[in-house]
């Protein structure tokens, strides 16, 4: 699904043991440690190149789907995969999405597909079938209210079909490149409550109360560092504590049973 070629399989195994048999250990060795670090340098300087020999010629892989999506920045694609990945897995989201964008890249033409074509081309992204009405009367709204162009507000943006805080919120930060928005999914809202960042009942009021507890400078990044850490460590059934690197100042608010690493 990477698209990492055959002959570097071997090598990459190499640099994912070491790096997750560090972060499995409760009591990693030193020479754990520095193989770990060196795994991880090594990998980022293959990854670096690799993206950018995608950049000059792409494929039907996934390094292949975020270049391609980080070189347009599209407002339209970032809104509608932030639509369909509720409640989905993030592999599952990107295929469905690669396919939707190869056929209809833009709200024009996103808005001339039936919905029977949208349901098949996004299933099994759950609640498809409503997903796929959202996803063509966003886009005919797009065209009709706003001139083809996603709005570049909250208050527009959350007048769309499909369309809440958490994805509005993405879309901004994303394709707009907002430094003022907070985008808080499940993950941000569990992990913000067991840190005693903040009391909440749901995420939208975390999303405000991250506003006033959290620095400013850090409000763009919070999802991006706090989803990965929720689906594989701080998970919300015994979450990997004793994997976790802040376990020894992590006051874990409402942890009741914890996993094994």
């Amino acid at each position: 699904m990477l698209g990492i070629p055959t002959t570097d399989r071997d090598q990459f195994r190499v640099w994912a043991s070491g790096i997750l048999g560090f972060q499995g250990s409760a009591r990693p060795t030193a020479e754990a440690v520095f193989h770990a670090q060196d795994c991880v340098r090594e990998a980022r300087a293959y990854f670096r190149e690799l993206f950018k020999e995608r950049a000059r010629q792409k494929g039907d892989d996934l390094i292949s789907g975020l270049v391609a999506a980080e070189e347009k920045g599209d407002p339209f694609q970032v809104l509608i995969a932030t639509l369909l990945s509720a409640q989905t897995k993030d592999a599952v989201t990107l295929d469905a999405s690669m396919r939707l964008f190869r056929r209809a890249p833009t709200p024009e033409t996103m808005a001339r597909l039936s919905v029977s074509t949208l349901e098949r081309l996004i299933y099994p992204v759950s609640f498809y079938r409503n997903k796929a009405r959202h996803v063509k009367e966003a886009s005919r709204q797009i065209m009709s209210r706003f001139g083809g162009t996603v709005p570049t507000t909250m208050s527009d943006q959350l007048t769309l079909p499909g369309v809440g805080r958490k994805t509005a919120n993405l879309t901004l930060i994303v394709a707009y490149q907002s430094a003022s928005n907070i985008c808080v999914d499940t993950h941000v809202h569990r992990i913000s409550n067991r840190f005693g960042w903040v009391t909440t009942r749901t995420p939208e009021q975390t999303e405000q109360a991250l506003y006033a507890v959290a620095p400013r400078r850090w409000w763009a990044l919070i999802n991006s560092y706090l989803v990965t850490w929720g689906q594989n460590i701080c998970r919300p059934v015994y979450p990997k504590c004793t994997a976790c690197a802040i376990e020894p100042i992590c006051p874990r608010i409402g942890v009741t049973q914890v996993g094994k690493s």
